[in-house]
């Protein structure tokens, strides 16, 4: 929906708040449509038309059932146990990710989910997003597609389906590996929440 609509930063600054400190721009879209995967066995996998993607690792985490018991807006959220089974699963640590697709319905919520994953510690998000680390060029490319603030708001499907889209190869001009100054991800970290951070679910996806 925002594919090359340009956002400065006085742009930014201008926009009327949603409510302090969420500007209109740090909350995702409203979006009409539809997202869908498939999943079926390795051995079905590799016989179908598209390079096949496995499942490494999935976690799940729901601090709470009431939003009023939301306490941990600094976290840890949902998204740390959840992504500590996630790489249990796996048998990977963080250092092995290439990429991230994080259910971004706020700004904040990409810092907070990435914080809890252990890719910073607390209070060092400011210093670790600086010099386009998430950009496609970056070390760490986060929410390829534009995630659900820029590209479309398909609840934890957004996320997933880019995830996969991402290790097929099908994402053409944005595809890492072919975006000049980018490099061909072999493993990719998905995030999905909801409410505010009472639940959290993890998925781990490779290459095959």
């Amino acid at each position: 929906m925002m594919y090359r609509q340009e956002l400065t930063y006085n742009t930014y600054l201008n926009a009327d708040y949603l409510i302090e400190p969420f500007r209109i721009y740090d909350a995702c879209l409203m979006s009409d449509g539809g997202r869908a995967y498939i999943v079926t066995s390795t051995e079905r996998a590799r016989d179908l038309k598209n390079h096949p993607v496995l499942i490494m690792g999935i976690g799940e985490f729901n601090p709470s059932v009431d939003i009023n018991q939301s306490k941990f807006m600094a976290g840890p959220t949902g998204a740390k146990e959840a992504g500590e089974r996630a790489f249990k699963m796996a048998g990977i640590t963080i250092d092995d990710i290439n990429a991230c697709e994080i259910y971004d319905c706020f700004t904040y919520t990409v810092e907070i989910t990435l914080q809890d994953y252990g890719f910073f510690a607390p209070r060092e998000g400011k210093g670790w997003f600086k010099d386009g680390r998430t950009a496609p060029g970056g070390s760490m490319p986060v929410n390829t597609s534009g995630g659900l603030l820029s590209e479309a708001y398909h609840m934890g499907l957004t996320p997933l389906t880019e995830g996969v889209m991402q290790l097929m190869d099908r994402c053409e001009e944005r595809q890492l590996g072919v975006l000049k100054g980018t490099k061909k991800p072999e493993v990719i970290l998905c995030s999905d929440n909801g409410g505010v951070f009472q639940t959290h679910a993890t998925v781990i996806l490779r290459r095959l």
